[in-house]
């Protein structure tokens, strides 16, 4: 029997674990609020930090703010993000990636608890308590915050509905010899291909020029600048400020500087920041347009400051990390007219491809002529989570995300070569070129930790259709916008 054959010959157990490729990790939620009940904010983020919306579940709006549902959450996936990365992987990114995945959990969890509430899943107090006190590790000597409160309950019902003793628990059927042998065969059951892609969000941004992204900057320059220089009148006394300042507003600031600078502290050039002695300041500047005069006078360092908003720094001296917000946003809000701006370029290289792959099938050779981008896999099992190319680095690209592309890598023969897979953000054509079943491969070694393996699995396949069905039932809503703040508060913490 061929390995083609022999692949096939499992399509069916390959289905249900097509499901399990999601990288849905419903199980690591309660070692996350294990880890995230002693949590509690500093003096400084409860002051300074900005009350952000996340999501809206079925009429239920939940923040992010100190002591919030969603802040609990962030922080025990950040913690088992840490954790897992072992210092491998910059701050950056793991907060990135913590904060995408906490609105995922979140979404989750609030569509599972208003279920459970629906169907009349209810703890008595003393069972909270008792929950909690057991999660905590610890007796409760207060009342716990409400965001605690909630997100325990959320728990509880999470517990109640997907935990060992749960309702999709419990719907299991026993877990079979055969399931088991079928498990083991795909676990070692692996495939290396060549793939030429075009990630389309980054091909359009190396298309982009300066003046295109300068210009969208320019008219969001309050957004993404991270410093404003300001000339400014300092005063002593409240009301002489605010009667320099309306005067300004009036008559204008040149006007205003020869009548008021001798019974003040001029100062031509400050550069805010949101700093210790500038923060109060940098927030209302960068609210304000160029050239103008803030309304409202700043007391900060013990005097009352009348501003004029003189510049902000053009996009090319923006740091790194701001220049690349700024163009990741462009990008994201007009991709529709993007993508349709530069398909005729795209579909020239895919049609040069296809060409080139017609006299030559090497596809690193056709990557060099055509424009796209080659890459080989690593050894993948069909039911890896994480896709790598041959070096361990992770690839992200929509294999285990797409049905045609999953079928593709792993069921179609050696050497063959897929036609063009589209999705919203690629395009790829994928080549296998090495496909085989581990040959050292020992039935006898199917113990208790793969038996495990193959129930956590199958578990969360049954949960994501439970999640499938909630969501198509849920009304639901995710504020971009304000995530998008969420993800600028970090970076400036």
């Amino acid at each position: 029997m061929s390995n083609n054959d022999n692949y096939n010959q499992k399509k069916k157990n390959k289905e249900l674990f097509k499901k399990i490729i999601v990288q849905f990790f419903l199980w690591f939620l309660i070692i996350a609020f294990v880890s995230t009940i002693g949590v509690t904010w500093n003096n400084n983020n409860q002051q300074n930090m900005n009350i952000r919306k996340i999501a809206e579940v079925n009429g239920k709006v939940f923040t992010y703010q100190p002591g919030s549902t969603f802040g609990y959450i962030l922080n025990g996936v950040r913690e088992q993000a840490n954790k897992s990365s072992k210092g491998q992987v910059d701050a950056e990114a793991v907060n990135n990636y913590s904060i995408g995945k906490s609105v995922d959990v979140l979404l989750n969890l609030a569509m599972l608890s208003d279920f459970a509430k629906k169907v009349g899943i209810s703890p008595s107090k003393d069972t909270m308590r008792a929950y909690i006190e057991y999660m905590a590790g610890g007796r409760l000597y207060s009342t716990p915050q409400k965001g605690l409160l909630d997100y325990a309950r959320m728990e509880y019902d999470n517990q109640a509905i997907s935990g060992n003793n749960g309702d999709i628990m419990n719907a299991f059927s026993p877990v079979t010899i055969a399931e088991l042998y079928a498990y083991f065969d795909l676990v070692n059951f692996t495939v290396e291909s060549e793939i030429l892609y075009i990630d389309v969000t980054n091909y359009i941004t190396s298309k982009l020029s300066e003046q295109e992204i300068a210009g969208f900057y320019l008219s969001n320059i309050n957004k993404y600048a991270d410093e404003v220089t300001i000339e400014e009148l300092a005063v002593s006394n409240k009301s002489f400020a605010y009667e320099i300042a309306g005067y300004m507003q009036t008559n204008g600031w040149d006007k205003g500087l020869d009548m008021y600078k001798s019974k003040g502290i001029y100062s031509n050039i400050i550069q805010l920041k949101n700093v210790s002695g500038f923060a109060k300041r940098y927030v209302v500047a960068m609210t304000n347009k160029l050239g103008s005069v803030v309304p409202k006078p700043q007391f900060e360092n013990s005097l009352y400051h009348v501003m004029r908003i003189k510049s902000f720094p053009e996009l090319k001296l923006l740091g790194s990390e701001f220049k690349k917000m700024v163009i990741n946003d462009y990008v994201s809000l007009n991709f529709t007219n993007l993508r349709a701006r530069f398909s005729a370029d795209i579909n020239n290289c895919i049609q040069s491809a296809e060409q080139q792959i017609l006299i030559k099938n090497d596809f690193r050779q056709v990557a060099a002529v055509s424009g796209m981008t080659f890459v080989k896999t690593g050894k993948t099992s069909p039911i890896n989570q994480i896709l790598r190319d041959d070096k361990g680095n992770k690839l992200d690209l929509p294999i285990f995300q797409n049905d045609a592309c999953f079928d593709f890598m792993f069921g179609a023969a050696k050497n063959s070569v897929s036609s063009i897979f589209k999705t919203d953000s690629f395009a790829l054509i994928i080549k296998p070129v090495s496909k085989g079943m581990n040959s050292s491969i020992d039935y006898d070694k199917i113990d208790q930790e793969i038996a495990m393996r193959y129930i956590n699995f199958k578990n969360i396949a049954v949960s994501k259709d439970w999640y499938d069905i909630l969501k198509k039932n849920s009304k639901y809503k995710v504020f971009e916008d304000e995530i998008k703040k969420v993800y600028k508060d970090q970076q400036m913490d």
